[in-house]
């Protein structure tokens, strides 16, 4: 014991050293034939080598630790990484659970719910990466890349390829038999790719970026962690301030912990890598193959099992993010964004479309904060469309129905304040929708305009007047014509380094006109009429510039001047731009009577 505490301070910078000499002297060992046996071959080491030169010089072990410290550590240096080679593979047994135990992590977990956001990194690829997982899009395919259900990811500077495994035990150190139940564990779990899941991904990402102080950190997890911050209704326990979920609760996310260690993701960075299994085509050994790594490391990981001895799933485990994830997760600053709470508390089965919404949302947010081009408009359908992030079906036997769910979860992000507010860009014809047959294609055509709420400008210091909707680049033949000749018109001094912001600046149609040097510019005609009067005018040419010049005069700003007319502050912005090309009749008589009463 002496020779412990007195040797324990040289490896205080390796705990898990510490910890094996710790489990040496607590029974691990006895006597037989009159030497001392000890599990750990690195403190055996160490109490031989004590012993023999105590014996020979009579000095205290205090002062022999300090005296030799240098040539001890040379002389454990091998026996030491057998230990913790061991230990680690002990350690990543799968243990019974045993009684209740509380998660480590429910102090934080409770700041958190006095928040409305928490950070998320908003990457593309891991955007995509989760939506894969929540919509499982994780497909069995029958070429030699697809001996496991695989999707393919891809952005700008990367391809990425995720497979789910369930017969691997690299790294994991399981005996046969442990290996059977991971196995079968994680088998099971492989259909379990969800939104719940994606919830889970969010939840251990988060707590691991909070918590780790270098990027092979593992942290503790615990599946109370999910159910905690997911704000799910639970038992209270008066003994101890803990609060006990329901069964099935707690199965539902235990299922899930282990079907993220079932992940695996590779990089490409060569088109050419091409995965092979080996096992099953030998006689291809010549392919190249990425290294595929799991997405998420687990130790110490505890099981919790039915009353039939059948494990359920992860009750509780040490972990950390892969090689690849890590690299996305810590230290990470341009990438991160901030995910509503909202979006884990939704129910994944009732309101998917509402977390599917609010984590699309919150990608794009984060992409748009560098242009503040948050009033960009989005497509309603396409494939990119809003419809098809949330993987909501287009019912064209009852059209209604389909418009009406759609506006359903805006408005319902919006009363959740996980939006500010929303509209359609230039409004709906509304002798149109609902009226004429196959109004349904119309509607499809239409773009929404969705701002984000104050908290989250806030968030990215971006005052809510600085919000600019940047114009599309352009598609038809003409616009792109026009923008060539703009571009071979202006000098690089005039439009900055990128010609679309300068085109956000001065308008699209402006743009257009400049490139057409043989026409003469346009001059509004200054009349008595085009005048502001005090007098009602039902012929009064309600115009952007007209709107935009009055405001000015009267010392108005965007929100001032919309509550005065009764209209959406965007609505206003984007009239006096020329960005709404129908307006509806009530909003130009807002404004028309807002002009002439002054």
């Amino acid at each position: 014991m002496k020779i412990y505490f007195a040797a324990k301070r040289l490896y205080q910078l390796n705990p898990n050293v510490v910890a094996i000499w710790e489990q040496a002297i607590q029974g691990d060992y006895e006597e037989k034939n009159g030497q001392l046996q000890i599990e750990s071959k690195s403190f055996a080491a160490l109490y031989t080598i004590i012993d023999l030169i105590t014996k020979a010089t009579h000095s205290d072990i205090d002062e022999i630790v300090e005296r030799y410290r240098d040539k001890i550590e040379i002389v454990l240096e091998e026996s030491i990484k057998d230990d913790l080679a061991r230990f680690q593979k002990q350690s990543k047994k799968l243990k019974r659970k045993q009684g209740n135990t509380r998660s480590s992590n429910q102090e934080m977990i409770s700041s958190l719910l006095n928040q409305s956001y928490i950070e998320s990194n908003s990457d593309a690829l891991i955007y995509q990466l989760r939506e894969a997982i929540s919509k499982n899009t994780f497909k069995q395919g029958t070429n030699l890349n697809a001996a496991y259900p695989t999707v393919n990811i891809m952005d700008k500077n990367v391809k990425a390829i995720a497979q789910l495994r369930a017969d691997d035990n690299d790294e994991l150190g399981l005996s046969k038999e442990e290996f059977g139940i991971w196995e079968n564990l994680i088998g099971e779990a492989i259909t379990s790719m969800d939104d719940l899941t994606s919830d889970i991904f969010d939840i251990i990402s988060y707590v691991w970026m909070k918590k780790a102080d270098h990027p092979d950190a593992m942290i503790n997890f615990h599946s109370d962690d999910v159910l905690s911050l997911r704000q799910l209704q639970g038992r209270s326990n008066g003994k101890n301030s803990s609060v006990t979920y329901r069964k099935k609760q707690r199965e539902e996310v235990m299922k899930r912990i282990a079907a993220l260690a079932a992940i695996w993701v590779r990089l490409d960075e060569n088109d050419e890598l091409e995965f092979v299994d080996r096992r099953k085509h030998a006689e291809l050994s010549d392919y190249k193959s990425g290294k595929f790594k799991r997405l998420f490391l687990m130790d110490n990981i505890t099981v919790l099992y039915d009353k039939h001895d059948n494990p359920l799933g992860i009750y509780e485990c040490t972990i950390k993010p892969g090689q690849i994830l890590a690299n996305y997760l810590y230290g990470s600053t341009n990438s991160v964004g901030y995910l509503s709470l909202k979006a884990l508390e939704y129910n994944p089965e009732k309101e998917k479309y509402h977390k599917r919404l609010t984590r699309y949302l919150s990608w794009q947010w984060r992409i748009r904060k560098r242009k503040k081009d948050f009033l960009r408009p989005y497509s309603i359908s396409g494939e990119k469309g809003l419809l098809s992030v949330m993987e909501f079906k287009v019912d064209r036997r009852y059209s209604a129905r389909t418009k009406d769910g759609f506006e359903k979860v805006l408005n319902t992000l919006k009363d959740d304040e996980v939006i500010g507010n929303w509209e359609y860009e230039g409004g709906l014809d509304e002798s149109i929708v609902g009226v004429k047959k196959g109004w349904i294609d119309y509607w499809l055509k239409q773009k929404v305009v969705i701002q984000p709420p104050q908290s989250v400008l806030e968030h990215y210091r971006i005052d809510a007047n600085e919000l600019t909707a940047l114009p599309e680049r352009p598609s038809s033949v003409t616009d792109k014509k026009a923008l060539l000749d703009f571009l071979s018109l202006t000098t690089e001094e005039d439009r900055d380094d990128d010609p679309f912001d300068y085109l956000a600046k001065i308008g699209i149609q402006k743009a257009y006109q400049e490139a057409a040097p043989t026409k003469e510019p346009v001059q509004r005609k200054r009349t008595e009429d085009s005048q502001i009067n005090f007098f009602y005018n039902e012929d009064l040419e309600v115009t952007g510039d007209l709107v935009k010049e009055t405001r000015k005069k009267r010392g108005l700003n965007l929100t001032e001047a919309a509550e005065q007319i009764g209209i959406v502050r965007t609505t206003l912005s984007r009239f006096e731009r020329g960005m709404i090309k129908k307006p509806l009749i009530d909003n130009i008589e807002k404004m028309r009577e807002w002009l002439v009463k002054g």
